[in-house]
């Protein structure tokens, strides 16, 4: 039972406001009082099986707790704890006398600023990526000898999962998807094994969020704020930094954003260099669509996405068991491989097949600045002042973009590597990898006029404050060292104007149509 009288608390003098300021909303675990600039979360009484807010004392925690979390970040959110004292029936807001609850005090946010209510540009899931991977990077690993992370706490939850819809469901059809889902979760999880440890071994179990998903970001003049982080249970929370990705690129996909999703990962990777994460990628994936599907269908929860709030229970599992399926298949794995120079539109081409193959991208750019302590954005003239553009320093970001390939394709990946690939032996040592792996490679042989690269050289220098003769430095040196193509690989080229919008739209279709590739 509520410690205080709520009818006083969802009158708008209570709060100071008027009624036209003033707007009440409920969730399985609280209530939210909106009032004017300000918002007051009041913590229901409840008992379940993932939280106990039934005493006081409790509330109070979770309250702090909530405070703690959320500050790191959103602290201009997140203001503090408020009090409720006195009479029951008549109590003050941070006042005298006994104390009755605690609230969440925070400053009111509009629900267009959430990312599930703000237009996505693709353009913009690089800026969300790199804000998500520093804030990841400020959250504390999960101790040593702690079980967060372990395969052993991982695997009870995944199978759990599948237990507890099994006994709900009736018909053929979903029975057989289901043992078959949970069949490829227990292999996925003996397989991978080895590779979970290895995260936790690498600090890459963090206390993160714990539910992240599109409704859980919001959007204002200075950037992206993770909000409402899960308080209750810290093994929500401390998990695989990849597993939150995972989470939230399983939620974009289901709101029908794939093209962002697409590049929110391939950003995510670029910033954070953590291309081993791949590995587990597609099975938390799957884990994530499991969760949602449960909850779907036992009805824990309000459905995530407003457009499935008036879907049928069984209607919205199946979903995301599909979902969940689907991430299960084995990809169509292939390699593309870029030749050009700079400002010949390889970014943009990239760009474009990022979002409508779902390949994973490599860019000699990234791995240059960060194998020699760059900032991945640096300007070219950064570059050309640290001497990185050597013959052997060139090697040896082959070198690494080819490991990086070797992993990604062998955890079942269709991989793309952005590079001007000037050298016969880099294109070689590509083949060699795309020969071993026996997948087929592409080469992307980047041609547009000579006067649309000037133009591109121009306006990079302006944005990025480089200098025009930095860039050009660079495109004469390209020029002069890029050896033609053989014969061999001619036969695997395509030739592409990538200035024409147009036909970089028509190379997109043709290759998704050849390849056949996965989606996510």
């Amino acid at each position: 039972m509520q410690s205080v009288n709520l009818s006083v608390l969802k009158q708008p003098e209570f709060w100071g406001v008027t009624a036209e300021q003033f707007e009440i909303k409920e969730t399985h675990l609280s209530w939210v009082f909106l009032a004017g600039d300000d918002a007051w979360k009041l913590k229901k009484p409840v008992a379940l099986y993932f939280v106990d807010t039934s005493t006081l004392e409790n509330r109070a925690f979770f309250c702090d707790e909530e405070i703690r979390l959320n500050r790191r970040t959103a602290p201009d959110y997140y203001l503090g704890v408020a009090t409720l004292n006195g009479d029951p029936d008549a109590p003050t807001l941070n006042g005298s006398g006994e104390l009755l609850d605690t609230l969440v005090h925070m400053r009111r946010w509009n629900s267009e600023q959430q990312l599930d209510g703000h237009p996505l540009l693709t353009d913009d899931a690089a800026t969300l990526a790199v804000y998500l991977a520093h804030y990841q990077a400020q959250c504390a690993p999960a101790p040593s000898d702690s079980p967060f992370g372990d395969p052993t706490e991982l695997a009870a939850p995944a199978l759990l999962n599948f237990q507890q819809v099994q006994p709900v469901l009736s018909e053929r059809q979903d029975l057989e998807q289901l043992e078959q889902l949970s069949g490829w979760a227990d292999e996925a999880l003996k397989r991978l094994w080895p590779r979970m440890s290895e995260r936790k071994d690498q600090g890459r179990v963090r206390e993160v969020h714990g539910d992240l998903h599109a409704g859980h970001i919001i959007v204002d003049d200075w950037g992206y704020h993770c909000v409402d982080c899960v308080e209750y249970r810290s093994e929500f929370r401390f998990v695989d930094v990849i597993s939150e990705i995972a989470n939230l690129v399983m939620d974009l996909e289901a709101r029908g954003q794939q093209a962002f999703a697409n590049r929110l990962i391939n950003a995510w990777l670029e910033t954070t260099g953590d291309y081993h994460g791949m590995w587990v990628y597609l099975p938390y994936k799957a884990y994530r669509a499991m969760v949602r599907a449960k909850s779907a269908l036992l009805q824990l929860e309000p459905a995530k996405i407003s457009a499935e709030a008036s879907t049928a229970p069984l209607t919205l599992y199946r979903q995301y068991a599909d979902r969940a399926e689907s991430y299960t298949q084995v990809a169509h794995r292939f390699l593309i491989i870029t030749q050009g120079t700079i400002g010949c539109g390889k970014g943009e081409l990239s760009n474009r097949l990022v979002e409508d193959l779902g390949v994973i991208r490599l860019r000699t750019d990234v791995e240059r600045r960060r194998m020699n302590g760059m900032a991945i954005d640096a300007p070219t003239d950064a570059e050309l002042d640290a001497g990185i553009h050597g013959d052997a320093a060139s090697d040896e970001v082959y070198r690494v973009l080819a490991r990086h390939a070797e992993q990604l394709l062998r955890a079942g990946f269709p991989v793309m590597v952005s590079g001007s690939f000037l050298k016969a032996k880099q294109r070689e040592r590509f083949q060699r990898l795309a020969d071993a792996q026996g997948v087929l490679m592409v080469i992307l042989k980047c041609e547009p006029p000579s006067a649309w690269v000037a133009q591109q050289i121009r306006e990079r220098a302006v944005v990025a404050a480089d200098t025009n003769r930095a860039n050009l430095n660079v495109l004469a040196h390209q020029r002069a060292a890029m050896e033609p193509l053989s014969g061999d690989e001619e036969t695997r080229t395509r030739v592409i104007d990538s200035s024409d919008k147009a036909a970089v739209a028509a190379l997109s279709t043709s290759l998704k149509q050849a390849l056949q590739p996965h989606y996510g």
